[in-house]
């Protein structure tokens, strides 16, 4: 399963990607704007918001 996270460098956005990291049976899309705030190396995709 596939799971796309707006708003990721957001409080909620980046609870949610670190509650998810986890699991093994989904693929994590996140996307924001401006600069990755997220710390902790993830095997996700980091895409920028136009």
């Amino acid at each position: 399963m596939k799971i796309l996270i707006t708003g990721s460098n957001g409080l909620l956005g980046q609870k949610l990607i670190y509650a998810l990291l986890n699991r093994t049976d989904i693929s994590i899309i996140a996307c924001a704007r401006g600069e990755n705030r997220i710390t902790r190396k993830m095997v996700i995709t980091l895409n920028p918001a136009i």
